[in-house]
């Protein structure tokens, strides 16, 4: 198999509208909380916080470049990274700060 940079496989097989339903998720989430929809997420509590960062890492493992990347933590692809990481955000002693930067990536459509 050839060795393609991360740069062309994500231009080849981008997330484009993959991660839409998630946002649509986040919209219900804050409409029955009844928070503005933006993206501080200071409003959420843990829980919240918690079910959004699981519902995050579920869309991701959706994505067929998640299978395509490799992970630069071991040997295999980002998709196995992803499948790891609902037992570690599930820890009491996770640091939410880790990853609110990508909720708001994602949630900002970046």
């Amino acid at each position: 198999m050839v060795n393609r940079s991360k740069l062309e496989i994500i231009k080849a097989k981008p997330i484009g509208k993959g991660l839409n339903a998630f946002r649509g998720s986040f919209n219900l989430l804050c409409r029955d909380l009844s928070i503005p929809c933006c993206v501080d997420l200071a409003h959420l509590t843990n829980i919240g916080l918690q079910n959004l960062r699981l519902s995050l890492i579920s869309a991701l493992q959706t994505l067929l470049v998640a299978r395509l990347l490799h992970s630069t933590n071991s040997s295999k692809n980002l998709f196995s990274d992803l499948l790891r990481f609902p037992t570690i955000i599930g820890f009491d002693d996770f640091d939410i700060e880790r990853i609110i930067p990508l909720l708001k990536a994602v949630l900002n459509n970046e």
